[in-house]
């Protein structure tokens, strides 16, 4: 079969199970927001299964090949229906380092209809928060990234999947007010809160969080 050298004809290729293959995905790197409406409407063609297998594999050859880059496919896939395919996407930003994918990912765990996503999205969030706690990275970035956090923990604290989540990043950038979060955390008796006011006490490098884990 002679191989597709259009992004709408692989796309057509790949609504055959059989047809998806690591090989053939390397169409799909480095695409432009240009490439948006040509993909989006022929994405939306691939059954659901094939849709989940395509970012997964995406996921794995990133893993092994740092030469390409599926950002942008990750990026449009956070807005497909089936939420497995949205947490995978998720996952596959979080290995980006650059601050344009703040937006999205705070658009994520802002919206999204699934808690598993907007777990991934907070988890994904913290390499920023780290980054805004070290001092590499301010403007009006480091600002939406924080703000927005400290709004959505409030928000979800009948969320406890997400909140600890959120909790986690913001121990980067803790402040009073977080510490106070953490340490109430800390002293819950659900184990998955507790074991999060740990890596946010880790995260924050607070004195009295060390004597609070030592107590």
């Amino acid at each position: 079969m002679t191989q597709p050298t259009t992004l709408t004809d692989m796309l057509d290729l790949l609504r055959t199970p059989s047809a998806i293959t690591r090989s053939r995905l390397r169409i799909f790197s480095d695409l432009r927001d240009r490439d948006y409406t040509a993909f989006w409407t022929h994405w939306m063609l691939i059954p659901a299964e094939g849709r989940t297998r395509i970012i997964t594999l995406m996921n794995e050859i990133s893993e092994d090949n740092l030469e390409l880059n599926f950002r942008m496919v990750m990026s449009w896939a956070l807005n497909d229906p089936l939420a497995e395919i949205r947490q995978r996407a998720v996952d596959g930003l979080s290995e980006e380092e650059h601050p344009r994918i703040i937006e999205p990912l705070l658009a994520c765990l802002s919206t999204d209809a699934s808690t598993a996503v907007r777990s991934q999205a907070a988890i994904a969030l913290a390499k920023f928060t780290a980054l805004v706690g070290y001092g590499e990275l301010s403007g009006t970035s480091a600002q939406t990234l924080v703000t927005t956090l400290r709004h959505l923990l409030d928000t979800n604290r009948d969320t406890p999947d997400v909140y600890r989540r959120i909790l986690e990043a913001l121990g980067s950038v803790a402040d009073d007010q977080i510490n106070a979060a953490i340490l109430h955390a800390w002293q819950s008796n659900e184990t998955a809160l507790r074991e999060s006011a740990m890596v946010a006490m880790g995260r924050s490098r607070s004195e009295e969080h060390t004597s609070e884990l030592q107590s």
